[in-house]
């Protein structure tokens, strides 16, 4: 078993933290990640069900992710979506003739569908 040690150095402002130490503080962000993935998935859903799963252990915060993205990262939905909302918009700016003064709007959006589907591996 490791020994347990403290040095304080004023003049540096220094800690070293003991080994028992840094095992709590990488539990701690743990602990922590999985709140914030708690709190981005909201409380009393399914998501929240596959989460609560796994105990909250540094082990356990990658297998939870992974285990969302394969019953929830469905990237072939979100890419008919993108494509089905980029098709749209032409078709909306071809019926309603949009006037020159949207066009920065109109760029914008589709390039934000455009790096969505990129971000998705899709060119």
């Amino acid at each position: 078993m490791p020994k347990r040690y403290f040095e304080y150095n004023p003049e540096r402002g220094n800690r070293r933290t003991s080994f028992y130490e840094e095992d709590f503080m990488k539990a701690e962000i743990y602990r922590d990640r999985f709140s914030e993935l708690w709190a981005k998935i909201g409380r009393l859903s399914v998501k929240d069900r596959v989460v609560e799963s796994f105990p909250t252990t540094a082990e356990n915060y990658p297998k939870a992710i992974a285990q969302l993205q394969e019953r929830f990262g469905r990237e072939n939905l979100l890419v008919q979506i993108y494509v089905t909302d980029l098709l749209s918009m032409v078709m909306r700016n071809a019926a309603t003739g949009r006037s020159k003064t949207d066009l920065p709007v109109l760029y914008d959006e589709l390039e934000a569908k455009i790096r969505a589907l990129e971000s998705l591996g899709r060119t």
